[in-house]
């Protein structure tokens, strides 16, 4: 279910990034005499902090998958309560970190701010993946994994 719904997250996804082709922030910057506002100005050395992929911020990819199976995970359960910790090793020695959740979908706003923070999106990008795999996990759990139990399962007729 969660696999499913990432990846229909992702296909959505895609497809809205195709829809609005908007520009990333390192784009942004750095061609800010172009945006027909003459209070910015462009600064042509600044780049994230994280590699840029080769496609359209809008809407973050990572937010989609993440959000998308995190809200499965959430329906299948019945519930967003799940402790877990999630362990990042960092980039050198001393740098890693560990961050504990209670519920499957508090690991979203630290999605959304580390792609902020990275410098790969504008928060409405992260802020619209999130919500569009929250909604693809909706669909997903309403029309193809809706019965809580095998029994009801199969009284359905699907195993």
């Amino acid at each position: 279910m969660t696999a499913m719904t990432a990846a229909d997250s992702l296909i959505n996804c895609f497809a809205e990034k195709g829809r609005w082709g908007f520009w990333r922030p390192t784009s942004a910057i750095q061609l800010a005499d172009t945006d027909g506002n003459d209070a910015t100005e462009p600064d042509t050395g600044w780049t994230s902090l994280l590699p840029l992929p080769p496609y359209a911020d809008e809407p973050s990819g990572a937010n989609c998958v993440f959000s998308g199976f995190l809200n499965s995970a959430k329906a299948f359960f019945g519930s967003d309560a799940a402790e877990f910790d999630l362990v990042s090793p960092g980039v050198g020695p001393g740098t890693g970190s560990t961050r504990h959740y209670s519920r499957f979908t508090d690991v979203i706003p630290d999605i959304i701010d580390a792609r902020v923070f990275g410098g790969l999106h504008f928060r409405t990008a992260d802020v619209h993946g999130a919500l569009l795999g929250q909604s693809v996990a909706g669909y997903v759990d309403a029309n193809f994994f809706n019965c809580r139990n095998a029994g009801q399962c199969k009284q359905e007729g699907r195993e």
